[in-house]
C-alpha cells in the first residue's frame, strides 16, 4: 500500500508537508470571502506526521468572484494590494529553515 501518487515523470511522490488552519466562509452581494486562520505547518517523514508545530503569523483572506460589477465592488470596498500567497510553499519554507536550524 502506498500513501503518495505515482508520477510518471518522478516516480512515487510521497507527502512532505501537512497543513492545518481554521477557515471561515463569508458571503458579501456575489462575493465569497474566505478567511484562513491559525495556520500550521508540520514535517513529515518516513510517512509520520512530525509532532513539532511551525505556527504562521499569516492570515490569509481570499475572495472569489465571477463578474466585472464584482470587480468593480472589490475595487472600491477592498482596498488592499492583491499578493500571491500559498500555504503549501510557505510551509515547505518554512519546515526547511527549521530543518536546517536543528542541524
Amino acid at each position: 500500500m502506498h500513501l503518495g501518487i505515482y508520477d510518471q515523470n518522478y516516480g512515487l511522490c510521497l507527502p512532505v508537508l501537512n497543513v492545518t488552519y481554521k477557515r471561515s466562509y463569508y458571503k458579501i452581494k456575489n462575493i465569497r470571502l474566505t478567511l484562513d486562520e491559525k495556520i500550521t505547518y508540520k514535517r513529515i517523514v518516513n510517512r509520520e506526521v512530525s509532532k513539532f508545530s511551525t505556527f504562521d503569523n499569516y492570515n490569509i483572506v481570499e475572495l472569489k468572484f465571477n463578474s466585472k460589477k464584482s470587480i468593480n465592488f472589490v475595487d472600491q470596498n477592498f482596498p488592499f494590494e492583491r499578493a500571491r500567497f500559498s500555504k503549501y510553499c510557505r510551509g515547505i519554507e518554512f519546515i526547511r529553515w527549521n530543518y536546517c536550524n536543528e542541524l
